[in-house]
């Protein structure tokens, strides 16, 4: 992701931090009726990403495949 597209969230919405010395490792923001909880990830090898990368990709393609053979024609491929 690129750096530029990041965006602070208003912190009138922070409820909860949660911090592991300078690294925030969760936040809880309330928006109306809804609680959101941000959650990093532990921190990860070059190998480590690219995997979870490559497995969200592979389940994406098994749906697309899936809705596809199921004759579902709002899939945009």
């Amino acid at each position: 992701m690129d750096k530029d597209v990041n965006q602070e969230v208003n912190k009138d919405y922070l409820i909860k931090q949660v911090k592991d010395g300078d690294r925030i490792i969760s936040e809880t923001y309330k928006f109306r009726n809804a609680i959101v909880e941000v959650v990093a990830p532990p921190p990860m090898t070059e190998e480590e990403i690219q995997k979870v990368l490559d497995d969200m990709h592979n389940v994406a393609w098994k749906i697309i495949e899936d809705l596809v053979a199921k004759g579902d024609r709002d899939v945009i491929l």
